[in-house]
């Protein structure tokens, strides 16, 4: 649980960092922006984690996320830009931390038993 704990904090720090670049340099005409991405088909999960993604059709391909991305620029210093990321976002705010640590610490153990079965 240790490396969730630091993750989070880490994420803070640079949503933080990010909203305080984005006030400093807003008057200079320089655009700094967080993207804030729930999950992302790529190709750096495997198709056997692919095959047992819960609700796919919120998860964007990289193509659609880029593109989606890319027509946030200059619109606040977070950017959520996804429709099925937006939604993700929206009610992940309802649930508490604990709750999403326990989510991502129980979904890596899933991810890591099914490529374990693949070796």
């Amino acid at each position: 649980m240790d490396g969730l704990i630091d993750r989070d904090g880490e994420c803070r720090y640079v949503e933080q960092l990010s909203k305080s670049l984005y006030v400093e340099y807003k008057g200079k005409g320089i655009d700094v922006q967080l993207q804030v991405p729930f999950y992302v088909h790529t190709n750096m999960l495997s198709a056997a984690i692919k095959d047992r993604m819960l609700l796919p059709a919120f998860v964007a391909t990289a193509d659609d996320y880029t593109r989606a991305a890319a027509r946030w620029v200059g619109h606040g210093h977070i950017a959520v830009p996804d429709a099925g990321q937006q939604l993700q976002w929206f009610l992940a705010a309802f649930v508490p931390d604990f709750a999403h640590d326990w989510y991502r610490l129980r979904k890596h153990l899933q991810h890591r038993a099914i490529l374990w079965n693949l070796i």
